[in-house]
């Protein structure tokens, strides 16, 4: 099943210092270019930026955006004229290996593990990881040989420039977009006088990637002490229990056999025994082997790899771009790639990629996010009932945190709320309260909306959720509002009809109202709120605990 041929870049690894570049990160020792590369490039960079515009401050996001895009193009020309140089089977299998090692680091992040390196890798982590992935789809669609034909101090040269490319390329994309699409109006550009040691700075009057990549870790960090390991989106369990019989009429396979058969995969697939860790196998060969130790039928198998597969031919279809992050085949829940070989395709992949890639598979399907080749009518059916779902154990989860802080009160007020004589009825135009409670110890009623958010660091779902959430006419802001304000001017009655169920045994009697969005996951869209907090169930059950009380002044009003 494995095709060992000679390493070039296992070689490479082991000449002296001052060859090929390598820095430890959290211990782990990772591929850098070299310092005199990254200034010749900068040099290049700064006067491809110098031919076009003229020192001074940018504040226009039209003018700023075509900036972006002009070094964009410095960087991407370079990296074509590059890469056909290095596109082989030697060097993706290079750029899986670093992959894997980045994902020992990030790991260690995550884990608050990092010390020293934290802050660099919080900075540089991200990147990095991003810029090898585009690296390997752009290898794939050059249908690699085994090997490059070049001196090895070309291929050095080369892959240090095509390296610094690759990672410039997503600082520019994600600058751009989020100078385009997410603060247009708080942006500004400045090409600095020739001597600067940056010959260009970007300020965003809003600290927000910082700020939301560290709640990110933090919930992270967190969230196992308030919902229960793993959250309804990652429960593959419950998820067979609406997709199975779907999954089965359209693939022959249940929706966690599927899962199974890609999890069997990644695991029997091994790396040859010399040269890099990276799996590289016969697909053929390797599929039929699947199929007869699971004892399922081959199509099928054919039919879940490929849902997990990219190839040259899917690639050049959709015309992959690194600033399309909502393409459909991109490593990002696609985690197997495509290669040719003399003896016919392979299948190769980073072992920490694939998991990832399964992880995140998994986590968008309650956002009924699932590759085209598992799809059919039935299975889209059965995809909405799983995001309704989905979003019922949302709110169960905030009723019970809820509860471990003293707030008691119901979920899901589709029509009324209450019983017989006290039971109040919603008007259309306000719609469904997810929860509402009350806190006996603070005089507290608490009016809550729940949203199962995805994860992620990506600018154009950030752009999506801000439209969701702030930007529509009919967006979950404005929409809470109504309900905030027909809380309040109904106020009495909600707490007898809230006093019908007994939420609580104490007479409910607030002085004031708090107001919320909670969402499974940190969001963006807390930048953009001014009359409410809007927080993910970790970060204000962690307030909570740290204040003993209601942990916001924002949103609170006076009954």
């Amino acid at each position: 099943m494995n095709n060992s041929p000679t390493n070039m870049w296992i070689v490479i690894d082991e000449m002296p210092p001052g060859s090929m570049n390598f820095e430890k990160i959290g211990g782990i020792k990772i591929f850098r270019p070299r310092a005199s590369n990254e200034v010749a490039l900068c040099v290049e960079a700064e006067n491809n930026l110098r031919s076009e515009f003229e020192v001074g401050k940018y504040t226009d996001r039209e003018t700023i955006n075509r900036i972006l895009k002009h070094q964009f193009s410095f960087f991407i020309n370079l990296l074509n004229q590059l890469l056909p140089t290095l596109a082989s089977l030697d060097f993706l299998r290079f750029l899986l290996t670093e992959y894997d090692k980045t994902s020992e680091i990030d790991r260690l992040y995550k884990n608050n593990q990092l010390n020293d390196d934290k802050e660099k890798w919080a900075d540089l982590g991200p990147t990095i990881r991003r810029a090898i992935k585009y690296l390997a789809e752009r290898v794939i669609l050059f249908r690699p040989v085994e090997l490059p034909d070049v001196s090895d101090e070309i291929i050095i040269e080369a892959t240090e420039k095509i390296w610094i490319c690759a990672e410039e390329l997503v600082k520019h994309y994600i600058l751009s977009d989020q100078t385009f699409m997410i603060f247009p109006d708080d942006t500004i550009f400045e090409v600095n006088p020739v001597g600067n040691h940056n010959y260009w700075t970007l300020k965003i009057n809003n600290n927000y990637a910082t700020e939301v990549r560290e709640r990110i870790r933090i919930d992270t960090m967190n969230r196992d002490k308030f919902i229960h390991s793993p959250s309804f989106d990652l429960q593959s369990s419950e998820h067979e229990k609406i997709l199975g019989d779907a999954f089965k009429n359209t693939m022959s396979l249940s929706y966690l056999e599927v899962l199974g058969t890609l999890r069997t995969f990644i695991d029997l697939a091994q790396p040859p025994q010399e040269g890099f860790p990276i799996p590289f196998v016969h697909r053929e060969q390797t599929l039929n082997l699947l199929a007869s130790y699971l004892n399922f039928p081959q199509p099928a198998i054919e039919q879940v790899i490929a849902g997990f597969s990219i190839s040259q031919s899917n690639l050049e279809t959709e015309g992959r771009e690194i600033w399309k992050p909502k393409q459909e085949y991109r490593a990002f829940r696609r985690g197997i790639f495509e290669a040719p070989h003399s003896t016919g395709t392979h299948l190769i992949f980073s072992k920490a990629m694939a998991e990832e890639s399964a992880l995140q598979l998994v986590g968008g399907i309650v956002f009924k996010d699932i590759p085209p080749e598992w799809r059919s009518d039935e299975v889209n059916v059965a995809l909405e009932t799983l995001s309704n779902e989905a979003g019922k154990w949302f709110e169960q989860v905030v009723l019970k945190n809820f509860e471990m802080v003293g707030v008691f009160g119901i979920k899901s007020m589709k029509n009324g709320i209450g019983q017989q004589n006290k039971r109040i009825t919603i008007p259309p135009d306000v719609g469904e309260i997810d929860y509402l409670g009350y806190s006996p110890c603070e005089n507290l009623l608490v009016l809550c909306e729940c949203k199962m958010v995805r994860a992620g660091f990506e600018p154009k779902y950030f752009r999506d959720e801000i439209y969701e959430f702030v930007g529509s006419n009919t967006s979950y802001f404005k929409k809470f509002q109504r309900k905030i304000d027909w809380v309040r001017q109904n106020v009495n009655d909600i707490c007898d009809a809230l006093s019908s169920v007994r939420v609580h045994d104490v007479p409910i009697t607030p002085t004031r109202i708090a107001t919320v969005i909670v969402t499974l996951y940190p969001s963006i869209v807390s930048c953009f709120t001014t009359d409410f907090p809007c927080v993910s169930i970790t970060e204000i059950m962690m307030g909570y605990k740290q204040n003993g009380n209601w942990p916001y002044k924002l949103g609170v009003l006076i009954c």
